[in-house]
């Protein structure tokens, strides 16, 4: 019995501690002699946009009821300093009066997407429009539609326009429209010039086209292919290339910069596939690709021969040592030791001399003439 009393006064002194609790919270509020709205000017809003909490968003310092004129969801019309109002009615009106407060808006006119388009490349007579030249876009997601449109095929001429009107799906932008020019010109693709590839030095070779290059893209060395073939020397592969260029005297012409010298004796092709570069003319007209062409190889002047393991390796001879060491080339031009291109060995062999006779010419089957591949044995 004593127990249940003890318990029951216990819980009687825990009542009246929350009580007294709960009362000093409601003193506290009590206390607050001023009912204050806080809300400022919202940001401007675009016009279509209907009014939200971001610009409904008055508050008080008491408990009570906001009510906004206009409502939540109110589209407003375009213009600057409408009003809007906040009606409060505090829980206890009898200690609290209702207020109100009025902020103004600015509605501003919908956003100008931003359209991309540039001036196409020039476009040869007789081709369609295509998606490479009306290839618009913009910042926000819409319609295109071009004038004139895909398809279409335009007369010769120059700075002839092209027209995008553009439809944004989203209500805070308005339509627009963007022009540019294309110009239409009666001009051909660049071509190959058949059987122009020639080797012109140690890891150069170079070939010409039938129109000025006007730009070699970003990445040229990966439209073409340079392959060399020995059958002397089973070789069979392709060779790295390391750089691509225009000569700078001669626009019609690319030179290529291969990794490692070639032979005398070597075959060597070089291919180009339009697909893997972006070679144009000063029509931006691509290049064309190409078949496997091959380079010939002239000897004459100061072209320098290879030596290997069986013809102008030297070993440890000195200069211009005949028969030493297995270097058979002799003291006398117009055959020189040098170490310019040394492939094997210490040295290889250099031609000092002309010829006084017509070019030697070797008739290869399935091949037009080309000038002969000289093979020491």
């Amino acid at each position: 019995m004593k127990n249940r009393i003890v318990f029951y006064l216990n819980f009687i002194i825990l009542g009246l501690i929350v009580t007294i609790a709960n009362s000093c919270k409601e003193d506290e509020l009590y206390n607050i002699k001023e009912v204050v709205i806080k809300w400022e000017n919202p940001a401007d809003v675009i016009d279509g946009v209907a009014l939200s909490e971001n610009e409904l968003s008055a508050t008080a310092n008491v408990p009570g009821t906001m009510v906004f004129t206009p409502a939540l969801g109110t589209v407003l019309p375009k213009g600057d300093n409408q009003e809007l109002k906040a009606e409060f009615t505090p829980r206890d009106t009898d200690k609290y009066p209702t207020l109100t407060k009025t902020v103004t808006i600015n509605v501003v006119d919908k956003l100008i997407p931003v359209i991309t388009w540039e001036d196409p490349a020039v476009l040869a007579l007789g081709t369609p429009l295509s998606e490479e030249q009306l290839n618009a876009t913009a910042d926000v997601e819409g319609t295109f539609i071009y004038t004139p449109p895909i398809g279409t095929v335009l007369p010769l001429g120059e700075n002839q326009e092209l027209k995008v009107d553009f439809t944004p799906s989203v209500i805070t932008h308005q339509p627009t429209s963007k022009t540019v020019l294309i110009n239409v010109r009666d001009v051909v693709p660049l071509k190959y010039v058949e059987n122009s590839a020639i080797y012109t030095g140690e890891k150069t070779l170079a070939f010409h086209v039938d129109g000025e290059v006007g730009s070699l893209g970003d990445n040229p060395e990966a439209g073409f292919t340079v392959h060399v073939k020995n059958d002397g020397k089973f070789v069979d592969r392709d060779i790295a290339i390391s750089g691509v260029s225009v000569d700078p005297a001669d626009a019609t012409k690319i030179e290529i910069t291969i990794d490692e010298a070639i032979y005398a004796d070597d075959k060597i092709t070089v291919a180009y596939n339009q697909e893997g570069s972006g070679i144009v003319s000063t029509d931006d007209q691509p290049l064309l690709s190409f078949d496997a062409q091959q380079v010939s190889i002239p000897v004459s002047g100061e072209n320098i021969l290879d030596g290997n393991s069986w013809a102008g390796f030297e070993g440890t001879a000195g200069a211009n040592a005949a028969g030493s060491a297995g270097y058979w080339v002799g003291a006398a031009e117009p055959w020189q030791r040098t170490t310019d291109m040394a492939a094997s060995g210490d040295a290889s062999m250099k031609y000092l001399g002309g010829f006084d006779m017509a070019p030697l010419t070797a008739v290869v089957p399935n091949l037009p003439e080309t000038p002969i591949a000289l093979k020491f044995k």
